[in-house]
């Protein structure tokens, strides 16, 4: 019996070591096999078509950051805008607020407006209360934003009253109510009858400041800027002053 388990266990052990190079040699085949699939991938061209979106992605990444940059820029000029329009617009409404309590330096000549009327043609002569009363009409109906009916009322006023004690104010405010609407070709000259006919009028610094805004709407840089020089030079210390600064900046960065 011994004898039989001795010879039995010695064909295991001989077949143990001759399938040992088989499987060793199964296991080489493997490897090789997936050896020869990398290869193949790689000379298909999936490698560098991976290489290739890898690259596209990165030079989408600096566009999208570039744009990016544009937008950041942009955005900053916007407000700076806003900026520009909030004090531009918060001035107009203080000046809204105090000007029909404050009349302006009479005027010294005749305000030039169509169908200009005189006394002997029928106009009523100057009624301070009335003056008043015609004032605050066209005023309330600027403040309201009815600023086509505001043009109507303020013309409407310097016929009857061309030399009254808010004919100054009135004729602003007459070149205002196109200003607001972009209506530029009819505001510029209304107040440029105030710096020319109205020389010590308290509305000649925003008149000249309202003159270089205009030329810069228009895009007619040139006297936009000579203006608003002008303004800052002659008006230091003033709103308008630091108003025409302000649009002076803009129009510089807008050049560079």
């Amino acid at each position: 019996m011994a004898n039989h388990l001795k010879t039995f266990v010695r064909h295991c052990i001989i077949l143990g070591l001759a399938a040992t190079p088989v499987a060793a040699a199964q296991a080489n085949d493997r490897l090789e096999d997936r050896v020869n699939r990398l290869e193949r991938i790689v000379n298909s061209g999936a490698m560098a078509d991976m290489v290739n979106q890898m690259e596209q992605l990165q030079r989408e990444l600096r566009l999208v950051r570039g744009d990016l940059e544009v937008v950041q820029y942009e955005l900053e000029e916007l407000k700076q805008r806003q900026r520009d329009l909030f004090q531009d617009n918060d001035r107009r409404l203080r000046e809204l607020e105090t000007a029909a309590r404050t009349p302006s330096t009479p005027a010294t000549g005749t305000v030039p407006v169509p169908n200009l009327l005189d006394g002997e043609n029928g106009v009523t002569a100057a009624d301070p209360e009335r003056e008043w009363d015609a004032y605050q009409e066209a005023f309330s109906i600027l403040r309201a934003g009815r600023y086509d009916e505001a043009a109507e009322a303020f013309v409407s006023f310097l016929e009857h009253y061309p030399e009254g004690r808010f004919a100054g104010n009135a004729l602003y405010w007459l070149g205002e109510s196109y200003y607001v609407v972009r209506d530029f070709d009819n505001a510029l000259p209304h107040f440029q009858r105030i710096v020319d006919e109205l020389p010590n009028n308290d509305k000649q610094p925003d008149a000249k400041l309202k003159i270089g805004f205009i030329y810069h709407e228009q895009n007619n840089l040139e006297q936009a800027r000579e203006t608003l020089e002008a303004v800052r030079r002659q008006y230091p210390d003033t709103t308008a002053a630091t108003l025409a600064e302000q649009r002076l900046q803009r129009i510089r960065r807008d050049e560079s």
